[in-house]
């Protein structure tokens, strides 16, 4: 029996069989509840990452449709043209959140 301590946490203490070369090093040992929460924020990330995903789908296609429908004011495609966000063949680079955020409240405003 050996005693190994969380490589994460450092204060939890585990009884391991080591095996007859005494081949388990204390290199890389995490104790359940550290493994547990590395897990759990795994998923978050995760989560987070894909509910971000999602908003950005849903806006460039919102976006997408209203260049598609040819329902865009001609300044309005000014402005995006003049911004980078309209290229020749009419695909939208969305660079950031808050702009892309911006330009959908804009372009549902401009539609509606």
């Amino acid at each position: 029996v050996s005693m190994l301590r969380c490589s994460r946490c450092e204060s939890y203490v585990h009884r391991v069989c080591v095996g007859v070369d005494g081949g388990l090093a204390a290199a890389t040992f995490s104790c359940p509840p550290c493994v547990q929460a590395k897990r759990a924020a795994a998923a978050a990330a995760a989560a987070a990452k894909a509910a971000e995903e999602m908003v950005i789908s849903r806006d460039e296609m919102l976006l997408q449709r209203v260049l598609d429908d040819r329902v865009m004011h001609s300044d309005l495609r000014r402005m995006l043209a003049q911004r980078g966000l309209l290229s020749g063949c009419r695909r939208v680079a969305l660079p950031e959140p808050e702009m892309r955020r911006r330009l959908v409240e804009h372009l549902t405003a401009a539609v509606a």
